[in-house]
């Protein structure tokens, strides 16, 4: 599986994208971060989730966890 993001800094009041593309069916994919609920949606040539991050989000560092299955996609750190 490949996990790409639209960016790794976003401003408050935007969206992120997180697309998956290159996986087997099998379990559905995941998305945990505290900037804001998020879950994967069908789209063409794989899925994509969107976090929203609130206009008034304190500044700051965010992670972004992905799983497929049992494999664990760590973005790391996403600026806001």
């Amino acid at each position: 599986p490949k996990v790409e993001f639209s960016s790794t800094r976003v401003e408050q009041g935007a969206v992120v994208t997180v697309l998956l593309t290159g996986f087997l069916d099998g379990p559905e994919p995941s998305v945990e971060t505290d900037l804001s609920l998020a879950q994967f949606c069908d789209v063409p040539g794989g899925k994509a989730a969107f976090i929203g991050v609130h206009y008034n989000r304190e500044p700051g560092d965010y992670t972004v966890r992905v799983t497929c299955g049992r494999r664990p996609f760590d973005r790391g750190q996403m600026q806001t």
